[in-house]
């Protein structure tokens, strides 16, 4: 077999690059240099592979990339830095906030409702749980996926990279034999001409040395880089479905007892309308409990638990009420003195308690008046009465009834 020689310029000694035409200038110092039949013919077959190959160089090309940004933040989180240092400290705070803010927000802007309201104390507390190892397996699945890819990436660039070029004006030269290479535009690969050796161009010098000062401790990864790319790629699979398996699986194991646990809930005859409403009754019961049917008005002083003391401004009243969103909460009078007001006060969290609503919905009653107070979001209401009179409560009828969506 006959061994090519290099085509070298003959006025500056610099390498030049093969091409199937009879002349091609000098990389170097454009001097008009021939190319003999046997290198353009070695040219020309480098090309035949290239094409009948098309498949195998895009390929090649696209992990001939450097890896991303965000590819290399993925890689971060399957650090012991980020589980010593960011998981406790930044994203167990974060699940827990998105949790407590995040996801009632986003659920009173999809089902309108207040979940603080409507889901019991285990169900929040499951989620306020959970989340946070949510977020966890969101990070072990992108972990995995980013670690494995820029691995797989950095063993390919240590086994590939070219040869950089040793000044400006100069060429890559091959990884094998030193050849000057030749690069068609854009492309982050090239065959070398003389021993046939494929090569990974472009590649920035600082990725270069980084890889190639890690050689040995990537050759494992070269050579399973090496193998078929579908081979990686089910490995890759396999890996995340490890890593869902075990996710999923922690987090069943820290949600479940909590859901099965018995939900604590305030009683609804003992419960004080007056004071803070930290501790509701159970939402679920009380709206198959509340009236939905006609509304028959019944005396102020015998209708709701919580009445405060008639004074010389009146009579005050309140009732519990859990509509949903799309319902209506009717309150039907009868001899309502006028001046009659009425507030229809949300349930709102604080930061360690939670209290009834400053800005409450107001109307005004008069004599038989049916008043209606459309809900657009589902949760625990306190309806205020203020009846001017302080014989009032004798002599007022009312009834409250949750009429169901039209």
């Amino acid at each position: 077999m006959t061994v090519l020689e290099r085509l070298v310029c003959p006025q500056c000694g610099g390498p030049v690059p093969l091409t199937t035409a009879d002349t091609t200038p000098c990389p170097s110092c454009q001097h008009t240099v021939s190319v003999p039949e046997a290198h353009r013919s070695a040219r020309r077959d480098t090309e035949l592979v290239l094409t009948n190959e098309a498949a195998a160089r895009r390929w090649l090309d696209r992990a001939g990339q450097e890896p991303s940004k965000l590819l290399s933040a993925f890689a971060f989180l399957d650090g012991g830095a980020f589980w010593g240092c960011a998981f406790p400290l930044l994203f167990i705070p974060l699940g827990i906030c998105l949790s407590t803010m995040l996801v009632p927000s986003v659920m009173a802007a999809v089902a309108h409702v207040r979940i603080v309201d409507v889901w019991d104390d285990t169900r929040q507390a499951a989620v306020t749980i959970g989340l946070p190892f949510v977020l966890l397996l969101v990070g072990l699945l992108l972990g995995g996926f980013g670690k494995k890819r820029t691995l797989a990436r950095a063993g390919l660039h240590a086994a590939l990279a070219a040869r950089a070029p040793s000044g400006a004006g100069g060429v890559w030269g091959c990884r094998a034999c030193g050849a000057p290479l030749v690069i068609t535009t854009d492309a982050l690969s090239a065959r070398c001409d003389y021993c046939q050796a494929d090569n990974l161009v472009r590649l920035s010098q600082g990725r270069v040395d980084a890889v190639r000062s890690r050689r040995d401790a990537l050759a494992s990864v070269v050579r399973t880089a090496e193998k078929d790319w579908k081979s990686i790629r089910s490995d890759l699979r396999t890996s995340l479905v490890m890593r869902a398996v075990f996710g999923v699986g922690l987090i069943g194991l820290l949600t479940v007892p909590i859901l099965a646990s018995t939900p604590t809930h305030a009683s609804a005859s003992d419960f004080d309308l007056t004071k803070p409403p930290n501790q509701m009754p159970s939402f679920e019961a009380h709206r198959k409990s509340a009236s939905t049917g006609p509304c028959t008005p019944t005396r102020l002083t015998t209708y709701v638990r919580a009445v405060e003391p008639c004074d010389e401004v009146g009579c005050r009243a309140y009732v519990l009420a859990s509509p949903l969103a799309g319902e209506t909460l009717e309150v039907q009078g009868n001899a309502l003195p006028a001046g009659t007001r009425m507030r229809l006060e949300p349930r709102k969290m604080r930061m360690l308690d939670s209290t009834w609503a400053t800005a409450p919905m107001l109307a005004t009653s008069t004599d038989a008046e049916l008043v209606h107070f459309p809900i657009t979001e589902g949760g625990w209401y306190r309806l205020r009465l203020a009846v001017p009179g302080t014989s009032a409560g004798e002599l007022v009828r009312f009834c409250v009834r949750q009429a169901p969506r039209p």
